[in-house]
């Protein structure tokens, strides 16, 4: 199952995700189809430790995976524009299949701020995703 990451600071991404695109943090949902209402895009961000996971959820079983309460992980869940959240994500570029080369999970197009694109992800990283760049096993 592809996963499509935002990519954010190291540490705490809620706050991030709420200055800089406008992200809202609500309670814990309790289903896909409630969370998901108003055309706005579901955000789970996930603490790994050293770093959160800023994750776009795009269908139920993403959800029913993020939400299991087997999963002890800290998570946050956020609300925001559905078309940015697809963007930041990479979730637009699925049919090019541009993907890490270490996990093969689909990369974002650019860092968006607001409507101007900052810099590409491409010219900051190649071909890793943010997960695999940040790690020290990382292979190139």
């Amino acid at each position: 199952m592809t996963k499509f990451y935002i990519d954010g600071p190291t540490g705490s991404r809620s706050p991030f995700m709420v200055s800089e695109y406008d992200a809202v943090i609500i309670p814990p949902p309790k289903s896909f189809e409630e969370a998901t209402v108003a055309c706005e895009a579901l955000i789970c961000v996930i603490d790994n430790g050293p770093f959160d996971v800023t994750m776009y959820v795009d269908k139920e079983e993403l959800f029913n995976e993020y939400a299991d309460p087997a999963d002890v992980r800290k998570k946050r869940w956020l609300v925001m524009n559905l078309e940015l959240a697809r963007q930041l994500s990479g979730y637009l570029l699925t049919g090019r299949k541009k993907r890490c080369a270490q996990c093969d999970q689909v990369l974002p197009l650019a860092y968006f701020k607001t409507d101007e694109i900052v810099e590409s992800w491409e010219s900051k990283v190649g071909d890793l995703c943010a997960i695999c760049w940040k790690s020290p096993d990382r292979k190139g």
